[in-house]
Parts: C-alpha cells; structure tokens; sequence
C-alpha cells in the first residue's frame, strides 16, 4: 500500500492502527533522502516489517510529472469551483505566492517537466533537494505520484491526510474507496479495543505484531471482512458482520452487547482515506476514536467453527480485547 504525501507516519496514534491492520506500507522514500526519523517511527523500522520503502524511478517521477501538470492544469482553470475544496478563495493566488513554498517535494519524485511548469506558473520555487511548493499543490502531486505507482505495481494507496477527500474522490473517479470496509471495521475496532490507543505503548503494538499468530489473523480478518462486505452492497452493519462469523449463543450475546452500544452509531475520529484500484481490492483497516470504558463482556475465543478464516477472525477480535 503506498503511503504519501509525508515519508513517515507523523501520528503516533496513526502509527499503532497501522501496526495492527496493515500488512505492509510503503512510504516513497528518494534514495538519495537522508532523514532523520522521528524515534517512533524508527522504532517500526527496526523492529517490524511494516514498513517497507518505495524509491522512485526515473520513469515513475517523468509520468506522473505529465498527470500532474495536466490535473493542476485543469485546478487552475476551474479556479473558482477547486478553490474551496482546498480551503481558499483563489488556488492561483494562493499557490503562486512564493511565502507559501514551504514544502520540498524531492527531485527523484519529478521531471524537468514539472519544474518547468512551476516555474512558469510562478508555483514553485526550487530548493537544494528539488522543488519547494505550497502545501496544497504538493499534496495533489504526490496523489497524482502515488496513484501512479500505484495502479503500475497494481497496489492501493493510503493517506493520513482528512483534507482532501472532496479533490481526491473527483479526481481519481476510475478508482473505488474501500467505504464498506472502513464503516465496518471502525466500528468493531472501536468497540473490541478496551482503552485508548494514546494510552496503549508503542511496545506493546509491536509485540501483538510480531507475534507468531498475528499475520494469519490478520489475513483471516481481512477475509471475512471482505466477504461480508461483497455479500452486502448496502445496509452494512458491524454487529451483522460479528453475527456472520458464527450463529451460535455466544456470539448473539456479543452482538447484542455491540448493538445495545449503539455500536454501528460510532463515527470515525481517525479519518484516512484510502484508494483501491477496482480490479484488486486491498482493505484498509481505520479505527475511529476509540470509546474508553467499553469492553466486550463475552470471549468468542472457544468459539468452534470448521471455516478457518472464521474462527481465526474470532481470535483476532479476542486479541483486540486483551490489548
């Protein structure tokens, strides 16, 4: 899953939810980067495999280059409707105000094209390490960068920026988000995890990751959870996903529980969005804030079911209530 615009996961909190729902991310890291990561996220590199670093290729920097000057093209020319979607009156003024040219995209990320562009647009201003940009106009190329490395390695991309849904969801209209999947998971994410993840220390995340069972627990979830959701186009429902798992007493109780909590009521806090090409669907698994004080009452740990996916999904909702 590629990762962008940042190289790192800046919020801690952010950084844990990765550790336990995703398999792997990879943030697009130039070769030629020296950075000074902050000591949590070095403390992932060193001690788990979540991270795995995409450097650009040439060919990478020279297409998305071309997408890029095509997407800002059609911003600026559509000036007056784009604006809000980046909370300002005027993108052109705005991103043409060489003051706000305060975030370096690196030179292995572009081509001369895209240099060129800025520089006659007034969008950029060149740096040591490449190009210095306004904020804004660095985040649509680095959708634009991502997406395309994306949709060659036939993968999806991730972003813990909430601020751009309104231009991403317009722009990248031949892709689909994992919407179902987000709903679902949040919800039971929010409700199995016993505490807060802030209160939860890093340690301890990377522990439940690295331990033997966790990687066929997490796939099986990952499973079931698409399974459930392809069967249900609409009127999803966490505690409906629970039940789906097993039909026995134990897990009605638990359900019952969940929907007495009004668990499918619970909105995300956390807000990641995430773009999956249609033909290979990766899930990306978002918790909300999480609701302090609330723990499961049942343990579906005993639970016996022949389908494997389904009693492993079990094991890992049971891991999520013993953190």
């Amino acid at each position: 899953m590629i990762y962008y615009p940042h190289f790192e996961i800046q919020d801690e909190k952010w950084l844990k939810f990765a550790l336990l729902y995703y398999k792997e991310i990879n943030p697009i890291i130039p070769s030629s980067a020296t950075i000074n990561f902050a000591p949590p996220f070095k403390t992932v590199i060193k001690n788990t495999n979540l991270i795995n670093p995409y450097s650009p290729s040439y060919d990478d920097g020279r297409d998305a280059s071309l997408k890029a000057i095509d997407t800002v093209t059609r911003l600026l020319t559509n000036n007056k409707y784009h604006s809000p979607s980046f909370g300002t009156n005027n993108i052109e003024l705005e991103w043409g105000n060489n003051k706000t040219h305060t975030y370096e995209i690196y030179k292995e990320k572009f081509s001369s094209e895209w240099i060129h562009f800025c520089k006659d647009k007034n969008l950029g201003t060149t740096s040591e390490n490449g190009i210095k940009t306004n904020p804004n106009l660095a985040f649509v190329y680095m959708s634009v960068f991502a997406n395309h490395i994306a949709d060659n390695k036939k993968i999806s991309t991730i972003t813990d920026n909430p601020n751009y849904n309104k231009f991403l969801k317009s722009t990248y209209t031949n892709q689909v988000t994992d919407e179902n999947k987000r709903y679902i998971a949040d919800r039971i994410i929010n409700f199995m995890i016993p505490q807060n993840l802030d209160e939860i220390p890093l340690s301890k995340i990377i522990s439940i990751r690295e331990s033997t069972s966790f990687e066929n627990k997490i796939s099986a979830f990952h499973t079931t959870l698409e399974k459930y959701v392809s069967r249900h186009d609409t009127n999803l429902s966490a505690s409906d996903y629970l039940d789906s798992l097993n039909h026995d007493a134990a897990s009605k109780d638990l359900t019952s529980e969940l929907r007495s909590y009004k668990l499918d009521l619970v909105n995300c806090g956390i807000a990641i969005w995430s773009m999956s090409v249609s033909n290979n669907v990766t899930l990306p698994l978002i918790a909300s804030t999480l609701v302090s004080g609330i723990q499961a009452s049942q343990n579906i740990c005993n639970v016996r079911k022949n389908n494997e996916p389904f009693k492993t999904s079990k094991k890992f909702l049971v891991d999520l209530q013993n953190i």
